[in-house]
């Protein structure tokens, strides 16, 4: 299944062939061919995105931890670009006891407890997660299951600089995801104005790229790159002396003045 999905994304272009305008097979034996050896029947071959009047209707998931306020700045940067999308948003905070809340951060180690994290992306069919980083010498694709794909992502964001860098993709058949690389909320430092928002904020650009929106992605990837590799504004977990809210204005500054 990982390769019929990075076909579609582009990821190989060894295995783009594997199926033409009409559906036909190619000619010679392509990756999925040879690790799928009886049919597959592909439930879709495009993702649905939800698209009303020229914009398109987003969840927005802020959690607990540092989500909510990265979430913040990345509405106030779509706002600010005239981004057409619509959030939906659902509050969930791990902190709150009630029906609503559930167990998504599941913090019982009893076995009958099912992780509500888990079962949303078994039911939304997230089975590929898909991180950009530098590919390792001798590693072209790294396929695992859910536990262990997260310790690697996390050592390989903590590799190339931390966990508020690097963003995260999970794709299924009908629905993608788009986070932060690592799975840490960060609660330690909620509310502290240190947070790095620069992962949410990729993650963000991620989403647009997938719904076409190229122009917008553009505007805040270059601006990204303006304030963290030209004008240094950075927050202090990648040794900056800034705070998150100083980083997002430098961000709007470079927009605005591009």
């Amino acid at each position: 299944m990982a390769v019929r999905l990075f076909s579609k994304l582009k990821v190989f272009p060894e295995i783009r062939g594997v199926a033409n305008a009409s559906g036909a097979a190619p000619a010679t034996l392509s990756d999925y061919d040879v690790q799928h050896k009886t049919p597959v029947t592909r439930k879709q071959k495009l993702i649905p995105k939800a698209h009303y009047g020229g914009r398109h209707a987003v969840t927005m998931l802020p959690g607990g931890g540092i989500g909510p306020e990265c979430m913040g700045y990345v509405r106030d940067i779509f706002k600010y670009i005239g981004a057409p999308i619509d959030f939906e948003v659902v509050d969930i905070d791990p902190d709150v006891d009630n029906d609503d809340d559930g167990n998504i951060e599941t913090k019982s180690e009893a076995a009958y407890v099912t992780s509500r994290n888990v079962a949303l992306r078994n039911e939304l069919d997230m089975y590929v997660y898909v991180m950009n980083c530098k590919s390792y010498p001798g590693f072209d694709v790294m396929l695992m299951t859910n536990l262990y794909g997260s310790i690697v992502s996390n050592v390989v964001c903590g590799l190339l600089g931390g966990a508020g860098l690097l963003s995260g993709r999970n794709y299924g058949d009908h629905y993608a995801l788009f986070e932060p690389g690592t799975r840490n909320t960060g609660t330690a430092i909620a509310g502290k104005n240190v947070a790095n928002p620069i992962a949410m904020l990729n993650a963000s650009v991620d989403m647009l790229e997938h719904l076409g929106h190229h122009f917008h992605a553009n505007l805040i990837r270059r601006a990204l790159n303006k304030t963290i590799n030209v004008d240094r504004v950075l927050t202090t977990d990648v040794g900056g002396t800034s705070t998150s809210s100083e980083v997002v204005e430098s961000i709007l500054g470079n927009i605005g003045r591009s």
